[in-house]
């Protein structure tokens, strides 16, 4: 019986050693390919996005080098991985995260390191576009190009496969582990006594779990608190610069969930998670006007083609400004979607917009769904600088705008719920001009 028992464990853990080394390494091969993809994905857009940054003049010290240099700085990728960007004549470094530091990177030829190495080490063949993994003094990297010719520089996105690795080795450990207890569980025959133990375990579990789930509900709630009287805050602080906008940033808020809940089935990243973040964090999307001077952002009269640069300017006021704290606060979707409608709800469609002239589905669907509905709210209330027009002559132009400056589907999306934006406008414009008697007669 004993000897029955011994080998029965022998094989288990036979069994069990080689399902985790095939486990560890059909597991790495497939992360493997899976980050040099999406290093390649994100190579490219990068490379988009320097290219609409309109540079010029890379020469080391120059503007155009300082914001590519700063880019590559502020953008980091996973598993210690980083940007560099190289000049496709020699392979020397132009732009690197750790320039400052170790100025000596400037006259490293990268190209050489990737392509040259120790005989029968796969490498990169193609640096015009590809990927790879390279051999480097700091150990294996996973290399996505992406190249820009007309800047005469190549886009490395980089990143480490150590740390890949070593989350692949501690995830099998675990695997063997787990695979140990089961083995020996099976072959001592205890169940019964196993079963007591874990009845008592997860007895007090249930009790640990149950506490965790009310501190973290409670957290979460208090957090959520926080960040919507800040959102509020903010919203408010460039509401008040512009005091006849009344209850803009209620209407579209709710435009923007009306248009979101349309759109459910036409795009896969629409749920209701989406909708509430875009809704929420719509209220964000004029406070880079905190930044334009009164005399531009309240005229009464046609402005100026000065003037009219200086407040299309207030998209990248905002963006920036929630930019940096994403940076340092870290990649989270309420913030990304915030940065994503500040940036670019005054981008159109067919790329006549600003600040950056995106087109098409390069413009996020976050942006393309608030512009029209701050387009919307903009033609059907009045302003300092204009009368309001009627549903009927806002729906013309925002018809006539569809594919222009407007998403086509999300044009038909308004179209589907245009009795919605009607009774929204009537509900929330009759509160407003409830308020406004009130404030008279307070005045008065």
């Amino acid at each position: 019986m004993l000897l029955l028992s011994a080998g029965q464990v022998i094989c288990l853990l036979g069994a069990l050693f080689w399902f985790a080394n095939r486990v560890q390494h059909t597991t790495s091969e497939i992360v493997r390919q899976r980050t040099l993809a999406a290093s390649e994905q994100f190579a490219a857009q990068t490379a988009a996005f320097i290219q609409q940054l309109g540079l010029r003049n890379l020469s080391v010290g120059s503007a155009d080098w300082q914001r590519l240099q700063q880019f590559v700085e502020n953008n980091r990728l996973p598993n210690e991985g980083f940007l560099c960007v190289i000049d496709s004549r020699d392979g020397r470094i132009v732009c690197h995260p750790d320039l400052a530091d170790r100025p000596g990177l400037a006259d490293r030829d990268v190209a050489s390191a990737i392509l040259h190495g120790p005989a029968g080490d796969r490498r990169l063949i193609d640096l015009e576009t590809g990927a790879g993994w390279s051999e480097f003094a700091d150990g294996t990297q996973l290399i996505a190009v992406q190249a820009l010719p007309e800047l005469g520089v190549r886009v490395l996105a980089h990143q480490h496969e150590a740390p890949i690795r070593a989350a692949i080795g501690e995830f099998t450990a675990r695997i063997r582990l787990i695979g140990l207890l089961i083995t020996l569980v099976l072959a001592l025959l205890l169940a019964f006594v196993t079963w007591l133990i874990v009845q008592g375990y997860d007895h007090r579990l249930a009790e640990i779990n149950e506490n965790l789930e009310e501190i973290v509900q409670r957290r979460t709630a208090a957090l959520l608190q926080s960040r919507s009287a800040v959102i509020l805050g903010l919203a408010k602080l460039a509401e008040s610069r512009d005091d006849e906008t009344g209850r803009h940033l209620d209407r579209i808020r709710r435009y923007v969930r009306i248009l979101g809940e349309q759109l459910k089935d036409a795009h896969v990243e629409v749920d209701e998670e989406f909708i509430a973040t875009i809704s929420e964090t719509s209220a964000l999307h004029d406070i880079g006007k905190v930044g334009i001077p009164d005399d531009v952002l309240l005229k009464p009269g046609r402005l100026t083609d000065e003037q009219r640069a200086i407040i299309q300017k207030h998209p990248l006021i905002g963006g920036d400004t929630l930019l940096a704290v994403k940076q340092r606060w870290g990649d989270d979707t309420f913030l990304v979607t915030a940065c994503e409608i500040a940036f670019a709800h005054h981008e159109r469609w067919d790329g006549g917009g600003y600040p950056f002239g995106l087109a098409g589905e390069m413009i996020p669907l976050s942006g393309r769904i608030v512009a029209l509905a701050d387009v919307y709210d903009a033609l059907t209330t009045k302003r300092i600088y204009k009368p309001p027009v009627s549903h009927e002559a806002a729906k013309k132009i925002i018809v006539d705008g569809a594919g222009a400056h407007f998403d086509p589907r999300v044009v038909e999306a308004f179209l589907a719920a245009e009795d919605e934006f009607v009774a929204v406008h009537r509900e929330l414009g009759a509160e407003e001009a409830t308020e406004r008697r009130g404030d008279e007669a307070t005045e008065g």
